[in-house]
């Protein structure tokens, strides 16, 4: 071998040797800089990505609670009658179903004394309206007729002219019509009606037991409002909202429902979790309040991967791989502001970033 070609190997060998030197650091700190004026001065850096493969799927505690609550509160002390339906956690309800009543003997009793009373008022004074306003005795006779002691009162008639109103006035029947329509309404808090249609969550009151005015007695949920409330990490939002269900498992790892994504709620003071509120299909009320695991189906629990903005070009990452570089097709998943999550890389490979500009 000539003197000029042992040179020649020589000067590659060395220069080889420093390649391979300068790749050898690079993949053992695993943050390098790489500089060329092809890419416009600008600073460069592997970013290793390690396995993606999972053992087990990521889930989260929830609380099924109801969406739609109301306590039921009297504005009446008193017993409740004998023959009141049972009020047990469970059990459910129509809309406009009366829940509670609350003895009220005397209250009605004395709306029937005071209907009557009434009644014989207007019989009094009907010849005395007539008489005086004759076009008006029909309506009033009507009134008279209608009035019915165990139903609440009628529409009072409507006065014609002031010389009518001030006659009824004279005669005492607004106030008489008006103190029995306040007792009316007084006997309508000793009973409490279904708002919806719904079921008990929560009682502390049965047939023949005592209540308090302005204490909780109940609770109700309505029905078909049940749902699971989680906190769920940012970066694992995207994959509950894309599922389309989500299992929710007991304590003994015992399916009991399927639901989807409902909505966002408040996020929490780190800002590294989101409230969020899953629909639950499940018909057993009794399971309010019980603790759940959320869990996605098999086919959408995959390992995310969070690559800086600069490191994605039109859904691709750039390799470096046995001196080469290597483009690869990712999928983008979610995105944060400084970030891009993603899916489709190799188990192990290094992905090229721009760190900063070089002046």
């Amino acid at each position: 071998m000539s003197s000029q070609r042992k040179i020649n190997l020589l000067f590659f060998l060395v220069i080889f040797g420093f390649i391979v030197t300068l790749i050898s650091i690079s993949l053992r700190d695993e943050d390098v800089s790489i500089s060329t004026q092809q890419n416009n001065h600008k600073q460069l850096k592997l970013i290793e990505i390690k396995s993606q493969t999972t053992n087990s799927q990521e889930n989260f505690t929830g609380i099924i609670n109801a969406e739609i609550e109301t306590d039921v509160i009297m504005k009446v002390s008193g017993k409740i009658d004998n023959d009141n339906r049972l009020l047990n956690p469970g059990s459910t309800f129509k809309k406009n179903d009366i829940l509670i009543k609350v003895d009220r003997i005397a209250v009605l009793y004395d709306l029937l004394i005071n209907r009557l009373n009434f009644k014989k008022i207007i019989q009094k004074y009907l010849p005395e309206i007539s008489n005086q306003f004759p076009t008006e005795q029909k309506k009033w006779q009507e009134f008279e007729k209608s009035i019915i002691r165990t139903l609440p009162l009628p529409d009072l008639p409507k006065a014609s002219s002031e010389k009518e109103e001030s006659l009824i006035t004279k005669l005492n029947i607004y106030n008489l019509y008006y103190e029995i329509k306040r007792l009316e309404q007084k006997s309508q808090d000793y009973i409490y009606v279904a708002p919806f249609d719904g079921f008990i969550t929560e009682s502390n009151i049965a047939p023949n037991s005592m209540v308090k005015r302005n204490k909780v007695l109940m609770r109700l949920s309505k029905s078909n409002s049940l749902q699971v409330t989680s906190h769920i990490p940012l970066n694992s939002l995207k994959s509950f909202q894309n599922a389309k269900e989500v299992y929710f498992v007991n304590l003994k790892k015992d399916t009991i429902a399927t639901g989807r994504f409902k909505r966002i709620g408040t996020t929490l003071s780190d800002s590294s979790k989101v409230e969020v509120f899953f629909s639950l299909s499940v018909k057993d009320n009794l399971l309010k309040n019980s603790s759940v695991q959320i869990l996605l189906p098999k086919n959408n629990t995959y390992k995310r991967i969070a690559l800086p903005k600069s490191a994605i070009l039109k859904n691709s990452v750039y390799l470096f791989s046995d001196n080469k570089i290597i483009e690869a097709s990712v999928k983008v998943i979610d995105n944060t502001k400084d970030s891009v999550y993603v899916t489709g890389l190799p188990n192990h490979c290094f992905v090229i970033s721009e760190a900063a500009s070089v002046d």
